[in-house]
């Protein structure tokens, strides 16, 4: 497995919606399909909003949960892991700052 390209997924907030968008098209490639796993907290490596979602795509929309009522101004942090058949994997990075 490789990464490729440009290795910060994108990572959007709808603020009438309250829910996150994250993309990642064109990171990962392999000659086997791919799963991924994506995280997203208040911090590096949290997972108080999402944690280990799994996805076969390569792009996931999830929500706020409705017990974090404060986070205006707050750094998100999303982590992606890309997992091939044989237990190989690779994971990136991407943040988003919501508004105050």
């Amino acid at each position: 497995m490789l990464l490729t390209g440009t290795l910060t997924p994108e990572v959007t907030w709808n603020p009438a919606t309250l829910k996150f968008t994250v993309s990642w098209a064109d990171i990962f490639t392999s000659p086997y399909p791919l799963r991924f796993e994506v995280s997203a907290g208040l911090a590096e490596g949290g997972a108080e909003i999402l944690q280990w979602a799994e996805t076969l795509n390569t792009t996931l929309e999830f929500e706020m949960p409705k017990s974090i009522t404060e986070f205006n101004g707050y750094d998100v942090f999303v982590y992606i892991r890309a997992i091939a058949a044989g237990g190989l994997y690779a994971g990136v990075k991407g943040k988003v700052k919501l508004p105050a």
